[in-house]
C-alpha cells in the first residue's frame, strides 16, 4: 500500500517512537510503501504509526489518507470532518464516544474476505469455509464479503470508516459468488456454528423460500446471546423478503440513500415487506474491495452489515443490558419515515 507524505516526516528505526533513531526523513510529496500499522508514541493526539517496507516507522499523521486510522489499541483523536455521511448524519460518531465495538464479536456470512486488506485485516480474528470441510481458507473471489467487512470494521484508511472499527470479525464463507445463491444446509451449518458464540451475525443474503429446519434454528437462537441481522433483499416487485430476514427473530434490513441535500430516501429496490424492521445506508456505499482497493456498491447487502455494526456499538455503549433490554433500546432510537404509503424505520442516535 502506497502513501504520499504531506509534511517533513522523520523515518524512525527500531520502534515507533518520537525519540527513536532517525537516519533519514521524507519531504512533502514523497511516496512511502506501507505494510502495516502499529500503536506507538502519541503525537498531536494520534498514536498510530505506519510500518514501512524498509522496516522503519513513520507517524501516520504525516501521510495523506492515513491521518485518522483507528487501531485496536489506539487512542487516536479522529477529526470529525473526515467522517462519511453515513457515520456523521446518523449519530454513529456520538456512539463512538462510548464504544467503537471493542470486544464485540460479529460473524459475517458471505463470500469470504480479503483478510490482508490494510483497512480491515486488524479486525479479522477467525475464518471458516463452510463450503469445504475443516477449511479456514476464505478467499473472496468477488469482493462482496470484503465490502461488507469494511462497512462494519474499516479503520479509516483514505477516510473510509466502518461503523464499529474495533469490533472482532469472524468470517464465514458460505458461497463463492452472490449469484450462486446459498445452500440451505450450508447456511444451517454456519448458523449452528456461530449462534451463542458471537454477539451478532450479519447475513447479506438469503433464500427465496422458508426452510423449516432453518426457522427452528433461528427460533432457538432467541434464548441465546446472538442477534441475527439479515438483508431483506433487492426486488421491488416482491412483497415478501428473503429468508431468514422474514423470520420474526431476525433484524431484517432494507436500504436507504441520501440525496444531494442529505435527505433520506428509500432505495427503490428494497423489498417493501411487512416484516422489514429497519432501513440503513446502503446506496452508493464506498467500502473495502479486493487487493487493497475500495469500491462503491449499492444494495440491502450493504445496509445489513451497517446494522450489525450498529448493534456492536449499542452492545458496548449500554453494557450490561440483556439481549431483551438491548433490543428495547434499539427500538427506542428508531424513527419512522414514509415512501408513498409504505412506512419504514431508520436509526438515529442524535
Amino acid at each position: 500500500m502506497k502513501g504520499i507524505v504531506n509534511t517533513y516526516l522523520n523515518l524512525r528505526t527500531g520502534a515507533p517512537r518520537v525519540n527513536a533513531e532517525n537516519p533519514s526523513y521524507y519531504k512533502p510529496g514523497d511516496e512511502v510503501n506501507i505494510v502495516d500499522s502499529i500503536t506507538g508514541d502519541r503525537y498531536r493526539d494520534n498514536d498510530v504509526w505506519l510500518q514501512l517496507n524498509n522496516n522503519g516507522y513513520v507517524w501516520s499523521g504525516g501521510v495523506n489518507g492515513f491521518q485518522n486510522i483507528v487501531h485496536k489499541e489506539s487512542k487516536t483523536t479522529i477529526n470529525p470532518s473526515v467522517y462519511p455521511k453515513q457515520i456523521r448524519l446518523f449519530g454513529i460518531d456520538h456512539l463512538w464516544m462510548k464504544s467503537m465495538g471493542e470486544d464485540i464479536d460479529i460473524a459475517i456470512l458471505d463470500t469470504g474476505v480479503d483478510k490482508n486488506h490494510f483497512n480491515i485485516k486488524h479486525a479479522v480474528v477467525s475464518t471458516k469455509n463452510f463450503l469445504e470441510k475443516d477449511d479456514t481458507n476464505v478467499e473472496d473471489y468477488c469482493g462482496h464479503g470484503t465490502h461488507c467487512a469494511g462497512i462494519i470494521a474499516a479503520r479509516g484508511m483514505n477516510n473510509i470508516f466502518g461503523v464499529a472499527p474495533k469490533a472482532n470479525l469472524h468470517i464465514g464463507k458460505i458461497t463463492h459468488f452472490v449469484s450462486d445463491g446459498i445452500s440451505n444446509s450450508i447456511l444451517l451449518n454456519a448458523l449452528d456454528h456461530y449462534i451463542n458464540k458471537v454477539d451478532i451475525i450479519s447475513l447479506s443474503g438469503g433464500l427465496r423460500e422458508e426452510d423449516v429446519e432453518l426457522s427452528e434454528k433461528i427460533l432457538a437462537s432467541k434464548s441465546t446471546k446472538t442477534i441475527i441481522v439479515a438483508a431483506i433483499g433487492n426486488d421491488k416487485d416482491r412483497q415478501m423478503g428473503d429468508y431468514p430476514a422474514e423470520n420474526n427473530e431476525c433484524i431484517s434490513v432494507g436500504a436507504i440513500g441520501l440525496n444531494e441535500i442529505d435527505e433520506i430516501f428509500l432505495w427503490e429496490k428494497t423489498i417493501r415487506s411487512q416484516k422489514l424492521k429497519i432501513c440503513a445506508p446502503g446506496y452508493k456505499i464506498t467500502s473495502t474491495d479486493l487487493y487493497n482497493q475500495h469500491k462503491e456498491r449499492t444494495g440491502t447487502s450493504m445496509a445489513c452489515p451497517y446494522v450489525a455494526g450498529l448493534f456492536a456499538l449499542l452492545h458496548g455503549t449500554f453494557k450490561p443490558l440483556s439481549k431483551t433490554e438491548l433490543m428495547s433500546k434499539f427500538s427506542s432510537l428508531l424513527h419512522t419515515y414514509k415512501a408513498d404509503n409504505y412506512s419504514y424505520k431508520v436509526f438515529s442516535a442524535i
